[in-house]
């Protein structure tokens, strides 16, 4: 098949979702004549989509100023709306506030109700969910939410509705908060709202997936971000977020091969941008693989490199230091991550490595306890990812206090589960049969002529750790 010929407006680049020729274009249009305030957006859209975040934010800082000396004082509000929803994505607080106060300031000095007034509210909502108020952005949510059904504005719909649909799912409300993330991205695969909103609701809902481990919803929304990507030409952050995302789905089936190729390349083309973006989450997820596959030295690279970033590293790097044969650093290490873990989904992400590695540790009530809250966790939420692993922790706990009988019929259950969810078991981790989790398997992993597994009561039980299953705590800046 012939490529396209490249687009000869910025129009046609536009339509095309040519990002990067649109961006040259119209930059090369501003510097031989300043660009009306209208092709200013189009270039600052353009900018962040090719994941030119400084450029971008110079452009609509001046496509704000542009409509303010026009006297268009709503459009100014709008420009200063996106300026501070990408700015605090990025971990940028206090300029995001900055500009939700102007925007505020500027409203009142109209003294007329616009739908800019909704966006704001949006944009508050935003703030207040990063920041861990869950409560109060679910309340300017619903207020932003009826300025977007009075002015019928599918963009402010979308975006009041996924920061409710969070909010709610923090709140305890799991069922209600995805029935509304649901309904928002229908809006987004019928092609109704803009590029940003798009990405930034794409990103929001398989973020809401992993908090809630709901496999099924993330493996459905990550194929359908695969497919907006592909749309987006020269989208970089966007599909490498993606990739990383889906690297997760990949390991968690068993492909590891391939998902080490896309892995690397999402670590290439998000470390490649002018912004940090997601770029410790795919070094994490490249570290995971080469640490499943025994790639020890490998895996330690790729998490000092997330770290670098500003990832945890954990639990990937305490199962590493347990795997390597370091049972003590690996109990001081996720001892500290399970200290630090905030929240129920980053506690969830920790407990089943801490039951791992405090089996190894030999301190079997100690892991008793920490697989009985993970229970009472996947109990609450009905997730069956959860309640899966949740088992094998169980399972595990039983085994290692001589058990077996009890924990056949737990473990049995788990694996029927993780076949359910199309997430063969068997693959989850390269440990051998008749092994249980408990135990360190480091001597074998580093030498391919170590003997076999000694038999065991567990002899034909797929004893493996779920660990690849869950999304790893990380410090989040944005989505």
């Amino acid at each position: 098949m012939r490529p396209a010929a490249a687009p000869r407006s910025a129009g046609e680049a536009l339509a095309r979702h040519a990002w990067g020729d649109a961006f040259a274009i119209l930059s090369e249009g501003d510097r031989q004549h300043p660009l009306a305030p209208d092709d200013l957006e189009w270039c600052a859209l353009a900018a962040h989509m090719i994941g030119e975040d400084p450029e971008s934010d110079d452009l609509w800082t001046r496509a704000h100023h542009a409509w303010l000396s026009g006297g268009d004082v709503p459009r100014a509000v709008r420009c200063a709306f996106w300026l501070g929803v990408n700015l605090v994505v990025r971990g940028q607080w206090a300029q995001s506030a900055g500009w939700l106060a102007r925007g505020r300031r500027l409203l009142q000095s109209t003294h007329q109700s616009s739908v800019e007034e909704g966006y704001l509210l949006a944009l508050e909502g935003l703030q207040s969910y990063l920041a861990g108020d869950a409560a109060h952005a679910k309340a300017v949510s619903e207020e932003a939410l009826t300025f977007a059904t009075r002015f019928s504005d599918p963009d402010l719909q979308t975006c009041a509705m996924v920061t409710l649909g969070e909010s709610l799912i923090r709140l305890g409300e799991p069922g209600e908060g995805i029935r509304l993330l649901d309904e928002a991205m229908i809006a987004v695969t019928a092609g109704e709202v803009s590029p940003t909103v798009s990405a930034l609701a794409y990103c929001a809902v398989i973020a809401a997936c992993d908090e809630i481990f709901d496999l099924r919803r993330a493996r459905e929304w990550t194929a359908e971000l695969s497919r907006w990507c592909a749309a987006q030409q020269e989208a970089v952050p966007y599909r490498g977020v993606c990739l990383a995302h889906r690297v997760e789905i990949m390991r968690l089936q068993g492909n590891w091969a391939d998902a080490v190729d896309e892995a690397n390349q999402a670590c290439q083309w998000l470390g490649s941008l002018p912004a940090v973006r997601s770029v410790d989450a795919a070094y994490y997820q490249l570290a995971e693989l080469h640490r499943l596959r025994g790639e020890y030295s490998e895996a330690e690279q790729a998490y000092r490199k997330a770290s670098g970033f500003g990832h945890t590293a954990q639990p990937g790097l305490a199962l590493l230091l347990l795997a390597s044969g370091d049972t003590g650093a690996a109990e001081r290490a996720i001892r500290t991550a399970l200290d630090g873990a905030r929240d129920q989904a980053s506690r969830c992400r920790i407990l089943p490595a801490f039951v791992e590695v405090m089996l190894a540790a030999g301190a079997i009530e100690v892991a008793r306890t920490a697989a009985t809250e993970l229970a009472g966790v996947a109990e609450r939420l009905q997730a069956p990812l959860l309640i899966a692993i949740s088992g094998h922790m169980t399972g595990a706990v039983l085994l290692a206090a001589d058990d077996a009988r009890s924990a056949q019929a737990v473990l049995g259950h788990a694996v029927a589960t993780f076949r359910e969810l199309d997430a063969p078991y068997d693959a989850a981790s390269p440990r051998g049969p008749g092994r249980p989790p408990a135990w360190s398997d480091s001597s074998e992993r580093r030498s391919p002529t170590s003997s076999a597994p000694r038999t065991a009561p567990w002899q034909d039980l797929p004893l493996r750790s779920p660990d690849a299953a869950l999304r790893p705590e990380r410090k989040k800046a944005g989505r």
